[in-house]
């Protein structure tokens, strides 16, 4: 059974790598990682790694936007298709809606972790993504209010 990884870059990469360790998950990984990511150290020891097109850059909006959005989209569609996972594990970066919106169609188990910085409102993207989600979970108790899906875990890492 294959599961795909969303680390993005920066502190989700961080996070993500963190909460991984605890899991020592022993199936076949996929990592995806921001096309333009160089910060994100992922040994390639027979690991899959993938980049995808940031769907936004920060503080972009507009007609820019929505053409890197279709461009994502259709990035994360052939990488879906083609790699096939059973489950997506994301704690929230820009690539997981693409890939979660996708992954939802295609059938795929989605588990959003938010992300521990996240303490009195859901992400965008959590927000965005949690109906599609199969399992969603939070580091705070105060997020728990937003929905009955919602599951409360603690502090992971």
């Amino acid at each position: 059974m294959s599961v795909m990884v969303v680390l993005g870059g920066g502190g989700h990469s961080f996070e993500m790598l963190k909460i991984l360790e605890k899991l020592s998950l022993k199936n076949d990984v996929i990592y995806v990682l921001n096309h333009d990511d160089y910060y994100t150290c992922i040994k390639n020891n027979g690991r899959r790694v993938y980049r995808l097109i940031r769907p936004r850059r920060s503080f972009e909006y507009g007609v820019k936007t929505f053409f890197r959005f279709i461009l994502s989209f259709l990035n994360a569609l052939i990488l879906l298709i083609w790699t096939r996972p059973k489950i997506i594990l994301t704690n929230g970066p820009s690539i997981s809606v693409p890939l979660t919106i996708i992954g939802w169609v295609l059938r795929t188990r989605i588990i959003f972790i938010e992300s521990i910085c996240r303490v009195y409102r859901l992400s965008l993207s959590g927000r965005l993504l949690l109906p599609l989600t199969s399992l969603f979970i939070v580091q705070w108790p105060y997020l728990k209010k937003y929905s009955s899906k919602i599951i409360y875990a603690g502090r992971i890492f």
